[in-house]
């Protein structure tokens, strides 16, 4: 199916979501928090379990995965090699052999993602017809993963590969749990790993590839798919993936991309959609109460405007997501329920330009 019909399923043009993750430490209010936007979204919820820090949930499952403090992922090399054969034998018979059984082994449990399963259950009782579901992707794992004394994990080849392909089985697999209860799915790949992102690097233009080939894929499960990255990093690259969707934070990063003209206008002509994070998050909450939705869209626009004095692309602004610049986890709820209100009415202001 293509995305032009995908994206008929969306509630609006202007469209409200989050990224992932929020400090509550009850899945039913993070569950409230997130149906508040018009695009519910899977809450990651740290604070209840470090599991549920990105890596780990990418990476759960994995032979010898272990987190230290702060979600930092490492994994014991012996007890991988002991069970990096099954581990591979599983993945085949998902990606090579198709089976839908295989699949549903790596769609996640409570242990690591405690909101999935409600989650699931609010979409099928509500009747949404479309949602916002999410992980970490490929480059920022494989980046991420450290053996116990520090070394990256991807220097070990290996390992790197069976990252990639388990990250890839586990999106497909949540991919399909949502087309199976009759939910489209917007389904953002989290790389902020991509700030380190060199074309220099053989390393990262190789990853590169293997990330465009992951995009690729998860768009025949009849997905629509973003990228986040909430640093900066070579946007001309970047917009040269065959996303749907490309979501960052307007503050640090709109005007890089903006200057990127040429790419911009090709990502649009071909449906590409932005997702604006228009609401700060890496700010201290005395600051983030200075804002106001309206300052922050007229700063927002004041940008735009600068890179478009002939007047705005229309595909820029009427068929956009307006979120928060990252995820929340390590903010007061009282800050993330303020950035939500921003949000919605940032969107509101926006649709109506």
């Amino acid at each position: 199916m293509k995305a032009d019909e995908l994206w008929k399923k969306a509630p609006a043009s202007v469209l409200t979501t989050g990224i992932g993750s929020l400090p509550h430490p009850y899945v039913d209010a993070a569950l409230q928090f997130s149906f508040q936007m018009n695009v519910p979204f899977l809450p990651q919820l740290p604070a209840r379990n470090p599991k549920e820090f990105m890596i780990g949930q990418a990476l759960d499952r994995l032979p010898g995965l272990f987190l230290e403090e702060g979600g930092v992922a490492k994994i014991k090399i012996e007890d991988w090699e002991k069970g990096a054969a099954k581990m591979r034998e599983t993945i085949e018979a998902a990606l090579v052999l198709q089976k839908q059984e295989a699949f549903e082994v790596f769609l996640p449990d409570a242990d690591a993602w405690s909101a999935w399963t409600p989650f699931l259950f609010e979409l099928e009782e509500r009747n949404i017809p479309f949602a916002k579901i999410h992980l970490a992707g490929p480059l920022t794992c494989q980046w991420a993963l450290q053996l116990e004394d520090g070394t990256p994990a991807h220097k070990r080849p290996e390992v790197g590969m069976q990252v990639y392909k388990l990250t890839l089985v586990r999106a497909i697999a949540m991919i399909r749990k949502l087309c199976a209860l009759g939910v489209t799915p917007l389904f953002y790949v989290d790389e902020p790993g991509f700030y380190g992102f060199t074309k220099s690097n053989p390393t990262h233009v190789t990853g590169l590839s293997e990330l465009k080939l992951f995009i690729q894929t998860l768009q025949k499960e009849k997905a629509l798919v973003g990228l986040h990255c909430c640093s900066n990093t070579d946007w001309k690259a970047v917009l040269n993936l065959p996303v749907d969707v490309l979501s960052f934070d307007t503050h640090l990063s709109l005007d890089a991309i903006l200057a990127q003209k040429d790419s911009v206008q090709t990502f649009l002509g071909r449906g590409g959609r932005f997702s604006f994070g228009i609401v700060p998050t890496a700010v201290h909450s005395v600051k983030i109460m200075s804002f106001t939705p309206e300052l922050l869209v007229d700063t927002f626009l004041d940008s735009v405007r600068r890179h478009y004095p002939e007047g705005t692309p229309a595909a820029l602004l009427k068929q956009c997501l307006i979120t928060p610049a990252c995820g929340l986890a390590l903010h007061r709820i009282e800050d993330a329920e303020t950035i939500l209100t921003y949000t919605l009415e940032c969107a509101r202001i926006i649709n109506t330009l």
